[in-house]
């Protein structure tokens, strides 16, 4: 769970994480929140209201969408539709990469991913309006606006465009440390923000001359942000004990 949370959405998670977490000090330049959706909007995060749902506007692959959550009963079932919705589930991505138009901003997403779309916020205590993507594995690369400031999330950071800056691109991507395929068991405790998630590896690169922001919860320093042209952060046991490495 980030930092920045407001009250999960999700089926469950440990309240015991998000007050360690919290207790880091919270990012003055960028926040998660999985918010409380009630109204519906592709576009609605270039208002006053986080976007409640993404259209997919281009599939590469002949393979598939997958998502699973209480919608569809807890059973991983086949994704047909144009519109992805947030709620409780989340989608998997099976030889397919997609891309998705989100609250304004472009997320291209691939790597076999796995993932749901959330909200965050410019700072501490602002409402959650800005798109965000969280990742458990895969890649995204996000194509923001002036407006509005999409962002992706893993277990090592969370991670964004320089608050306030003018339109640019960033790469996400996050490998798991295990060999073996994801179990159904470790989605859902992705899923549920509980501790002990699968590890693994999150790079971030900005694709122009504006530095991503990034705000770690691994090595030095955890929940302070940074603005870098890239970085690789790694969790080397259970959350929040890992390394950072930055470039400035």
């Amino acid at each position: 769970m980030n930092p920045r949370d407001t009250p999960p959405r999700r089926f469950g998670g440990h309240s015991d994480r998000i007050r360690w977490l919290i207790a880091l000090g919270w990012c003055a330049s960028l926040f998660a929140g999985a918010a409380t959706f009630s109204s519906p909007g592709v576009s609605a995060a270039a208002g006053n209201q986080c976007a409640t749902s993404a259209r997919i506007v281009a599939r590469t692959g002949s393979g598939f969408i997958m998502w699973n959550g209480k919608e569809t009963g807890g059973v991983a079932s086949r994704f047909t539709g144009a519109v992805l919705t947030a709620g409780q589930h989340f989608y998997e991505l099976h030889g397919q990469a997609v891309k998705i138009t989100f609250g304004g901003d472009t997320y291209s997403l691939g790597g076999n991913a796995v993932f749901d779309l959330g909200c965050s916020g410019l700072a501490a205590g602002q409402p959650a309006v800005m798109p965000r993507i969280a990742l458990l594995v895969g890649s995204a690369t996000v194509n923001t606006t002036h407006v509005v400031e999409g962002s992706v999330s893993t277990e090592e950071s969370l991670l964004g465009q320089a608050p306030h800056s003018a339109a640019t691109s960033y790469t996400v991507v996050r490998q798991l440390s295990q060999h073996s395929p994801l179990t159904l068991s470790e989605k859902i405790i992705w899923y549920e923000s509980l501790a002990n998630q699968p590890a693994g590896v999150t790079n971030v690169k900005t694709l122009t001359g504006v530095l991503a922001n990034v705000t770690p919860y691994v090595g030095p320093g955890p929940g302070h942000c940074r603005q870098v042209h890239s970085a690789r952060l790694v969790t080397t046991s259970s959350f929040g004990h890992g390394t950072a490495e930055y470039h400035f």
